[in-house]
């Protein structure tokens, strides 16, 4: 199970309970027996906490401000009194963080036996109980709103990000605890959030209709997978950049290329049948013949990239590829990128391959591998290329997910003159 101290929602602090039990007036005991403490920022008689599970280390790593000044809580605002006599959201539950959820069944056959449907991995559910806590009922009502505002920044998009820690980073041996963190992208809200019980509020006051609330809210994702920090490896510095000149052959049979399309099939109890080969895509520089007409002239560039994984657990990386156009004034205009593991052919064996057909003056292409899609950076913000990235044949570029324990190779192809900025960015990604 995750570590349920700490939960932040497109870049909001929307969970913390390191942070309530500063506002409490409270701090962590030496073992986890019940302690009390008769001074805090309600001025109540108590303040009970059976068990304090929030990692101690929290807010020096996060270099957050004081906890314990309610100016510093994400909900402050001066101008609502409210806001300051709410403490904030302690999660206390969290379900639907762990391992990616799968689909597959067996199917029973009319004899003996059956088959297996094929693996799919399913769109994830998160469920969060928390409890709310306030000084009054009005404070109380304030956090219910500011929460669920927070819960619906996405609500006209494809979802946010939220970020957590896969687990406690309290008394491990983790040298770094930015190891653990973790992060769902495209969530979005599938049900607000819902009082499940009012609790009448501590320090034994009538009439304040409750202020401490057990609230629950669901969450989900279409991308099931968690994906670690950023590596940013930088601009990428090729071991290979060489001219790829144009070859005039006789023979378009000629021996060296990818292995040809099959096009007979071959069935044991009927006569082969040929199918018609298919039609040969015009090629060359503004020809409209094809079959051995030559390719313009163009420019490969290589890099290789050794991730150097280790261990036995699975080392799926996802791989960003920025490709950015450093000219002020000209734009860009055919760019390849793909994929090859190392010792494959650089022909034949491309995964991942990518062709941006237009990138304008001093913007730049993501190829993004976490969120599935390609998208453009222009004027400081995001947005969507339709029909400007490929993949092979027109098709829908689909992004790699690579095997970190592999060495592989980033091939970028463009015309000779052409300069293009490629900068590479990692994230692992959780099964």
């Amino acid at each position: 199970m995750a570590y349920r101290g700490y939960l932040q929602y497109s870049g909001t602090e929307i969970g913390n309970a390191a942070r309530v039990s500063a506002l409490l007036g409270v701090t962590p005991p030496a073992d986890d027996s019940i302690f009390t403490e008769t001074t805090n920022r309600c001025g109540c008689t108590s303040a009970q906490v059976f068990y304090d599970d929030w990692w101690s280390g929290q807010q020096e790593f996060l270099e957050d401000p004081d906890y314990r000044e309610i100016e510093n809580a994400p909900w402050f605002d001066a101008d609502r009194c409210e806001s300051e006599r709410f403490h904030g959201i302690w999660p206390m539950l969290i379900e639907g963080l762990g391992p990616v959820p799968i689909q597959r069944e067996m199917i029973e056959g009319v004899c003996d036996g059956g088959h297996a449907t094929r693996h799919r991995d399913t769109t994830r559910t998160i469920r969060v109980e928390a409890l709310l806590v306030a000084c009054d009922h009005a404070a109380a009502t304030y956090g219910l709103k500011w929460l669920t505002c927070q819960l619906r920044t996405a609500i006209r998009g494809r979802g946010a990000d939220l970020s957590f820690f896969s687990a406690s980073p309290q008394d491990a041996c983790i040298e770094d605890p930015a190891t653990l963190l973790r992060t769902h992208v495209d969530v979005v809200l599938l049900q607000e959030p819902r009082i499940m019980e009012h609790g009448r509020g501590y320090g034994g006051s009538t009439h304040r209709h409750g202020n401490m609330w057990r609230v629950e809210w669901i969450m989900g994702t279409g991308t099931p997978y968690a994906f670690g920090t950023e590596t940013d490896l930088g601009i990428v510095e090729w071991d290979e950049d060489e001219l790829d000149p144009v070859e005039f052959v006789e023979d378009c049979a000629t021996p060296g290329g990818c292995p040809p399309v099959e096009t007979v099939l071959h069935d044991p109890l009927c006569p082969p049948l040929t199918l018609p080969a298919p039609a040969r895509p015009a090629i060359g520089c503004g020809s409209g013949q094809a079959g051995c007409t030559p390719l313009c002239e163009g420019r490969q560039r290589v890099w290789t990239f050794e991730p150097g994984a280790t261990g036995t657990l699975c080392n799926d990386l996802a791989v960003d590829v920025w490709v950015s156009n450093p000219s002020f004034t000209e734009p860009v205009r055919g760019v390849n990128v793909s994929w090859v593991r190392c010792g494959d052919d650089r022909e034949c064996d491309r995964v991942s391959q990518a062709t941006i057909s237009y990138i304008p003056p001093f913007q730049s292409i993501l190829l993004d591998s976490v969120r599935g899609r390609p998208r453009a950076f222009v004027s400081g913000s995001f947005m969507a290329v339709p029909g400007i990235v490929t993949g092979p044949q027109g098709a829908p570029w689909t992004p790699p997910i690579l095997d970190g324990s592999q060495c592989w190779e980033l091939i970028v192809e463009t015309a000779p003159d052409v300069e293009v900025d490629v900068r590479v960015i990692t994230r692992e990604r959780d099964i």
